[in-house]
């Protein structure tokens, strides 16, 4: 095994339990670690099942697909900061909640690893509920309308086309 991915596996999984017990990561956070993981893992089987040929490459663009994910939710965070700091400090209005942007961020990653683990399941044969994957597909899909912003009422961007949700 590589001592490069090893090292990185360590030092990942130190920063993860650092950040648990100082309680910066919540339950659903870890939900999304797990479903990552599994789709991580089932994606591979279900490829050497399936009798595609293991690509190193394609398992590194995975896993890099998987951090870049952690990218994605501390922008979401760092964004809630910035708009909760300005109504509150500066122009010192009270709202009633502490997250927009990571909520809807999570919720998203949190359909989208569903969604996946789900496909990869149907691919294997094993058997499972649909519902289940209709509910990942449903929160993967209608993560963006949580906080909706609308340009002029009509749900088209400046240039006219119609918002897609999915990106």
């Amino acid at each position: 095994m590589n001592n490069m991915a090893v090292n990185k596996g360590i030092i990942g999984g130190i920063g993860t339990i650092t950040a648990y017990l100082m309680d910066s990561v919540n339950d659903i956070f870890i939900i999304l670690a797990i479903l990552m993981v599994l789709d991580y893992i089932l994606g591979m089987t279900s490829a050497v099942v399936t009798g595609e040929q293991f690509s190193l490459k394609t398992a590194l663009l995975g896993f890099l697909k998987k951090a870049l994910y952690m990218v994605v939710l501390v922008l979401a965070l760092l964004a809630d900061y910035i708009v909760l700091h300005v109504l509150n400090n500066v122009l010192g209005a009270q709202i009633p909640f502490t997250a927009i942007f990571s909520v809807v961020a999570t919720i998203y990653l949190l359909g989208t690893e569903g969604f996946s683990v789900c496909k990869h399941l149907a691919e294997l044969g094993v058997p499972f509920p649909e519902p289940l994957m209709k509910f990942f597909g449903v929160m993967r899909d209608q993560a963006g309308s949580i906080a909706k912003i609308q340009n002029g009422g009509d749900g088209a961007d400046e240039g006219g086309n119609e918002n897609d949700q999915r990106n």
